[in-house]
């Protein structure tokens, strides 16, 4: 979630003190729909995210051997086959219905928080995303006007992630406990290692057999506890072809992207409550730089595999790929650190960060395995579109003890369900 503040600006660096508390009269809500709210567009938007969820899911479920036998019909698209039948949509559904349930949880939790301070905000918009990812690039609502107070900015800061929190929490547990036996793997075409694995032993084996190096989800402390205590989870390489499990991921994850703290992120605004704006803007530059650091280890890793893939391209050797990508590499992070940072720090730390990256890279191979080229995505977004700091609220009110205790339950779900890198293989 994220709004614009027309009373306050966004400096470079966040100012030593905070401004002095001032009390504020919270505004009375009001009743109905605000003039410009139009359901319809919603409701399709929700119907198309629906629609393309559903796919997705079935997709990444991957039981063709199953699909082919009921599918009423067939087609393909960006080379990826679809054939649709009961199986196929039961896979779909077992995946859209959970992450939307999430996705609407979390929005609504923003919306209604909204409205109970009387805030003009609009129903969520679900952002579809057909035949590619996971179907949707998540949902958004758009807060219309100043929020006055620090603790109603808390409020509806927190209540999103809160909210759809629960509604994780709830996913994942119907997820474990609904799992089926490693037999459900044997309608998966390509992994026949693995399915004779499972005939002769009777469980997932300890590392991927024959599939080279699988797309491979990373286990979030919260995931990882709670799936300790069912039988028949399967390993992270697998977990794609369970819909209902991975939507419960999903949900973990989207929920640890929301409280980033940083910029007016939900995990901003709730930083910001809690620590004040001072804190919040060393904060967010601290996550930002480590953001850069990952995604640039990432970027020096795939770099040189490319740089290896394109030996000979266009007449240049694998020497000459790899230093075009550190070449790009600088070019990026030094843009993207001139976006935190004056001209000066920027260059030293480009320095700095180049020669580290290499060492690491060079050097330290398991640390390396964990940077992050998505990062840099992220950290582009964030400095472009997000922000990095949170403009000065109307109105400063220190925290009540409850509000306080819950921006800490925020900071505790984002250590749970957070993990450095969120995928590894597929060239994520």
């Amino acid at each position: 979630m994220r709004f614009s503040n027309p009373f306050a600006s966004s400096p470079l660096a966040p100012p030593l003190r905070d401004p002095a508390p001032a009390p504020a009269p919270v505004p009375a809500p009001v009743a109905g729909y605000p003039p410009r709210d139009r359901p319809g567009f919603h409701l399709l938007l929700f119907a198309l995210t629906f629609a393309t969820t559903t796919f997705a899911g079935a997709t990444w479920a991957g039981r063709y051997g199953l699909y082919v036998q009921d599918a009423w019909f067939a087609f393909a698209a960006l080379g990826t086959p679809y054939p649709v039948g009961p199986t196929f949509l039961a896979d779909g559904l077992r995946f859209s219905v959970p992450l939307l349930l999430f996705l609407t949880a979390h929005e609504f939790g923003h919306y209604f928080a909204a409205r109970r301070y009387g805030i003009s905000v609009s129903l969520p918009y679900y952002l579809p995303l057909p035949f590619l990812g996971f179907g949707t690039l998540g949902a958004v609502i758009r807060i219309r006007e100043p929020i006055p107070t620090t603790r109603s900015l808390f409020d509806i800061g927190a209540a999103g992630p809160l909210a759809g929190m629960a509604v994780a929490l709830v996913l994942l547990v119907y997820a474990l406990a609904t799992l089926p036996g490693p037999e459900y793997l044997m309608a998966m075409p390509g992994h026949e290692a693995e399915q004779a694995y499972i005939r002769a032993q009777g469980h997932f084996p300890p590392a991927p057999l024959g599939q080279g190096a699988p797309i491979t989800f990373s286990v979030v402390p919260l995931f990882g506890a709670l799936a300790s205590l069912f039988p028949n989870v399967p390993p992270p390489w697998e977990m794609y072809h369970y819909p209902t499990l991975l939507a419960a991921w999903l949900a973990l994850v989207f929920t640890a992207l929301n409280l980033l703290p940083v910029g007016q992120l939900d995990g901003g605004h709730v930083l910001y409550a809690l620590v004040g704006r001072a804190w919040h803007g060393r904060i967010a530059r601290a996550v930002v730089l480590a953001m850069l650091f990952s995604g640039g280890v990432g970027f020096a890793l795939l770099a040189g595999v490319s740089a290896g893939l394109a030996d000979g391209t266009y007449g240049l050797s694998a020497a000459v790929w790899a230093v075009l990508g550190w070449v790009a590499l600088a070019a990026i992070l030094y843009a993207l650190l001139g976006r935190i940072l004056p001209p000066t720090w920027a260059a030293a730390l480009l320095v700095a960060y180049v020669v580290t990256i290499a060492a690491v890279v060079r050097f330290a191979p398991e640390v390396a395995a964990y940077g992050y080229w998505t990062w840099l995505l992220w950290a582009f977004l964030l400095t472009r579109l997000v922000g990095v700091d949170h403009p000065p609220a109307v109105y400063e009110e220190r925290l009540t003890p409850g509000r306080r205790a819950l921006g800490w339950l925020c900071v505790a779900i984002f250590a749970a369900t957070f993990a450095p890198r969120l995928v590894f293989g597929g060239g994520l």
